[in-house]
């Protein structure tokens, strides 16, 4: 996929606001983009504190799962509306899920019969929240810890 400008903010031109520019950037993170970055405002988000937080997060997401090894996985979520929740993963060994409100979506870990660790990264803060133990082998629940933008790093443990 190639992609560079991001747009999206809130009073721009085009009637977008800043969730669509930090929701179009972490669909474009896990679709495999080759570039990504804000579009200058008022089109965009810019440099701005919210687009910093975006960027910390993919840094702290990029730093437990490498992305150049995960690919879209779909087929991979239920439980939940279109648009509710994406995942990108090297199926058995990593997965890589954005939740752009919080709430919660299943994940199926059915050929993955070992261990993992979720590691919650707040996006809209780019800091880690609470980590979690899970065991694959069948669909788990994941529930974000709040309704913000969350990211999940679910990593071999």
């Amino acid at each position: 996929m190639n992609t560079t400008k991001t747009y999206g903010a809130t009073g721009n031109k085009f009637g977008h606001n800043d969730q669509d520019a930090i929701e179009r950037f972490w669909r474009h993170l896990l679709a495999g983009a080759a570039s990504i970055r804000f579009h200058r405002p008022d089109s965009g988000l810019g440099l701005n504190d919210k687009a910093v937080a975006c960027i910390k997060a993919a840094r702290k997401l990029e730093a437990l799962i490498p992305l150049w090894s995960v690919e879209p996985a779909a087929e991979l979520l239920s439980g939940r509306d279109a648009n509710e929740a994406y995942v990108a993963a090297d199926k058995g060994e990593s997965y890589a899920v954005y939740l752009p409100v919080g709430g919660e979506v299943k994940l199926d870990l059915s050929a993955a019969k070992r261990s993992f660790t979720v590691h919650w990264i707040n996006i809209n803060t780019g800091e880690f929240g609470a980590q979690e133990k899970i065991t694959g082998g069948s669909s788990v629940k994941l529930s974000a810890p709040s309704s913000d933008n969350w990211a999940a790093a679910i990593v071999f443990s």
